[in-house]
């Protein structure tokens, strides 16, 4: 009756943080969302003040992340109530996987992730089978009438096919259960290429290689993966150098050069940045970031809502020190990919990251199941002894997560 209850509690505890998209379409769903996180987020806060626990430093850099964007929205007089929502959304992931590490619950949070996961997508997948053309529509200033399915228009897919990736690989690890694993990852796969974006199929594309050859496994370690990623990052965001990517970008994904006209994009919220580098102009209102990075000559183009790249995203709402933040979780979650390279879910957590990494250059994922994909890895020393106590399959591992 206790594991049941405590499986039901962090099946509740997890609903938030896997919201379909479409769910904020409606009146009576969005309300119930916003009340379940809303609860979610005091009660957790609750369980770290009355048992005194002491936040890891992950934890710590995205409470003060999403401070600074909280606050930077405060003094130049932002949309506050977004900016509570954000703050909301993406600090309660991080405390939740840090108490469920805490509390030793890892592997029933990572269980019911698995279930949300595979419910949502698998609900997705009969909308875009049965409903090749959109489930149903909606119009947005921005884009004009669009198609969506159950998780959204198909842009948002890649958002739930990397944590899949991630989620599923370490449920595997726990539970022996290969084959929830395998069909997840075929069935993510397989939408992303029927109906997904481009940036989604390069994510996919990148999963894909990594798993069906070998040898990419041994050359992608985490170094060689962060190294990586940034040098793709300077090259084609700052440096304007990306001519080598021409094959994939026109041949194979049937885009410009100008990255769907992002470098105008870019362009403006580097001047932005530039306004205010320190802490950053917090969250503003569509109408105020469409003026702000929307200027393309005598054109003001209304699909500027953000900086359409993560690490410009993050500089232009919380400055160099939301930054330093952003970055050091990440470089934090590689090193510790890093330490156990030799275990499968340091691996795919690895590509995983990269993944995250690439796909971020492009675009902006501020979500909170994307941000499990350096959330969890920083606890790969608490998971690995985990499940060596239980299968006896990686032994000397131990301790806790990152202090």
């Amino acid at each position: 009756m206790k594991i049941k209850k405590k499986t039901i509690e962090m099946f509740i505890l997890t609903m938030c943080v896997f919201k379909p998209l479409c769910m904020d379409f409606f009146t009576v769903t969005s309300w119930f969302y916003k009340i379940v996180s809303l609860a979610s987020f005091a009660y957790i806060c609750l369980k770290f003040i009355n048992f005194h626990k002491r936040p890891f430093l992950q934890t710590n850099l995205i409470i003060f992340l999403e401070g600074i964007t909280l606050f930077s929205t405060i003094i130049y007089h932002g949309n506050i109530d977004s900016a509570l929502w954000k703050v909301i959304s993406l600090v309660y992931i991080a405390m939740l996987v840090d108490i469920s590490v805490k509390e030793e619950k890892i592997e029933l949070l990572i269980r019911n992730m698995m279930i949300h996961l595979e419910l949502c997508t698998y609900i997705n997948a009969l909308t875009v089978l049965f409903k090749p053309n959109g489930f149903f529509s909606r119009s947005i200033s921005a884009y004009g009438k669009t198609q969506e399915w159950f998780l959204g228009s198909d842009h948002y897919f890649i958002i739930w096919a990397v944590p899949a990736f991630l989620i599923s690989w370490i449920f595997k690890e726990y539970t022996g259960e290969k084959y929830r694993c395998y069909i997840l990852c075929i069935v993510t796969v397989a939408i992303q290429f029927i109906r997904g974006s481009a940036t989604g199929i390069v994510g996919v594309m990148i999963f894909t290689i990594w798993l069906v050859i070998p040898w990419i496994k041994k050359f992608m370690t985490p170094i060689k993966s962060m190294l990586i990623a940034s040098i793709l990052l300077l090259a084609v965001v700052f440096l304007r150098n990306a001519d080598f990517l021409e094959p994939l970008i026109v041949n194979v994904l049937g885009k410009d050069m100008t990255f769907t006209s992002r470098l105008g994009i870019w362009d403006n919220a580097i001047k932005a940045i530039i306004e205010k580098p320190i802490i950053g102009h917090g969250i503003l209102y569509s109408n105020q970031i469409v003026e702000q990075l929307g200027q393309m000559g005598e054109i003001l183009w209304k699909g500027a809502t953000h900086c359409h790249c993560q690490v410009l995203q993050v500089m232009f709402q919380s400055g160099i020190v939301g930054l330093i933040c952003y970055l050091t979780v990440i470089i934090i979650s590689f090193f510790c990919c890093k330490k156990y390279i030799k275990t499968s879910i340091a691996q795919v957590g690895t590509i995983c990251l990269f993944i995250f990494c690439v796909i971020s250059i492009t675009e902006v994922y501020e979500y909170p199941q994307m941000y499990l994909l350096f959330i969890v890895p920083c606890y790969l020393k608490k998971i690995l002894n985990d499940i060596d106590l239980k299968n006896c399959k990686y032994p000397g591992m131990d301790g806790n997560a990152v202090h």
